[in-house]
């Protein structure tokens, strides 16, 4: 029971002790005011800053999105192209030089753009059964 009244006492000497230094020392209040409105501004910050970081996370999904739709058209449109350049020439089974080079370079782009497996085996007809004309 001793102990206990020793503990309040010297618990209450040193929280007194504490609010006379802060009231009489107007440097020392002012800093610990500071550091407490620091603290809220910090707090504004933060939440500016998570409203900020969810906008973008939602933009970012918006964009992968777009992404993956440019992705389908890019490869309709080069195996479209492909295609094209591929049934002109099929029944003769020749190609002029420029028509191969352009059929090369769409088929890289259609290859690096990840598409199937049917453009690959026409690609593969024109390079390597048909003549190649100048």
């Amino acid at each position: 029971m001793k102990l206990i009244t020793i503990l309040g006492t010297l618990t209450g000497v040193l929280i007194s002790l504490g609010t006379l230094v802060t009231v009489t020392v107007p440097a020392l209040r002012n800093k610990l005011k500071k550091g407490l409105l620091r603290g809220e501004e910090t707090e504004r910050e933060l939440r500016a800053i998570r409203l900020l970081l969810e906008e973008h996370v939602a933009k970012d999904e918006e964009l992968r999105e777009e992404l993956a739709l440019q992705k389908e058209v890019d490869l309709c449109v080069l195996r479209d192209l492909i295609t094209g350049i591929y049934f002109r020439r099929a029944k003769e089974k020749r190609i002029h030089t420029y028509e191969l080079e352009d059929a090369s370079a769409l088929h890289d782009l259609y290859r690096r753009r990840g598409g199937n497996s049917y453009v690959h085996t026409l690609y593969g007809q024109m390079t390597g059964e048909w003549e190649i004309i100048q």
